[in-house]
């Protein structure tokens, strides 16, 4: 039996708060893994691919 592969691609994750397009990354990317794990939980892997954050910059504490 073939094995279920999830992929989620180009999240463009921003700092909290920042949206793109009127849009929040964070937000849209919670409800996708909250319907995955509600609509198919028998996956076996989950990829991430593409642009996983909007400016890949590193926060300067």
């Amino acid at each position: 039996m073939a094995e279920k592969i999830l992929l989620m691609s180009d999240i463009h994750i921003t700092e909290p708060g920042t949206q793109i397009i009127g849009l929040d990354p964070a937000a849209r990317f919670r409800r996708c893994l909250t319907h995955a794990a509600k609509h198919h939980a028998d996956a076996a892997h989950l990829f991430l691919m593409g642009d996983l954050t909007h400016h890949g910059q590193v926060a300067l504490i």
